[in-house]
């Protein structure tokens, strides 16, 4: 596990290069070195304009505050051996089943004689599947009859069991969305801009309370505002971004700084 030191260019470089094509330093999913380097980073949001992906991914984290510590204890899934394939049967022992074969039939043509001895008669137990077949018919339709009676009464307790268990709860497919939306003068409002964007309202949108107005470079800031969207309800492009800059007296530039489903 590599381990980064957000005092050091090089390695925040590397960590840039690294969630660049990963979501968490874990990977897609979090783990205890996602939540002791946010800690390092001690709330100093890192600059996005060397490390774009690493201020991503500190915004990202920063809105699982609550649930940063459980990561720390997260258990390490372990790689499950593959079981070997059985072994195929050899040519040789094929060959011994032909040779049996051909033995009992050689045996049938003995007995049609009388040279060979006598052969045990073999008793096969019935089972209720054989019930079907019986010569007699009327046995046949009493053992259908039965089966019947017993699948419909097996259906009909599992009717009542699924009933018991009440309608199966329904996934709604979510994602996590960070916003960086940029203006065009230095003294733009951020609270009022950032309390007009809160309030657009979508049926599956919800908007997260907290936002940030970061330093972009010299003295101008931009606005990260984060918001939990149902992906089939709410598009990101044309539901939200495209609100927003119809705002073109006041916005410059909305990008998506990440998109996490969750």
């Amino acid at each position: 596990m590599t381990n980064y030191d957000v005092k050091s260019e090089s390695s925040l470089t590397e960590l840039n290069k690294h969630l660049s094509t990963n979501m968490f330093i874990g990977g897609n999913a979090p783990n205890a070195q996602d939540a002791i380097t946010f800690e390092a980073f001690n709330d100093e949001a890192p600059c996005t304009t060397k490390y774009p992906s690493v201020a991503a991914w500190f915004y990202l984290v920063h809105y699982f505050k609550n649930v940063r510590e459980s990561w720390k204890s997260a258990p390490v899934e372990e790689k499950k051996e593959k079981k070997a394939a059985p072994a195929e049967k050899k040519p040789a022992e094929k060959k011994e089943e032909k040779k049996d074969k051909k033995k009992t039939a050689d045996d049938d043509c003995d007995d049609m004689f009388g040279d060979a001895p006598a052969k045990k008669e073999v008793k096969k137990e019935k089972n209720d599947v054989d019930d079907m077949f019986e010569s007699d018919g009327e046995e046949d339709k009493d053992a259908a009859k039965a089966r019947q009676e017993r699948m419909k009464k097996a259906l009909e307790a599992k009717k009542q069991k699924d009933l018991k268990k009440g309608p199966k709860e329904v996934i709604i497919a979510k994602s996590l969305v960070l916003l960086d939306i940029k203006g065009w003068e230095e003294d733009t409002d951020w609270d009022a801009l950032a309390k007009k964007v809160l309030a657009i309202e979508l049926d599956g949108l919800v908007w997260k309370e907290e936002y940030k107005t970061p330093v972009v470079a010299f003295n101008m800031k931009k606005l990260v505002v984060g918001c939990v969207i149902e992906d089939e309800k709410v598009s990101v492009d044309d539901d939200i971004i495209e609100k927003i800059l119809s705002w073109e007296e006041i916005v410059q530039s909305v990008d998506i700084a990440s998109f996490g489903k969750i």
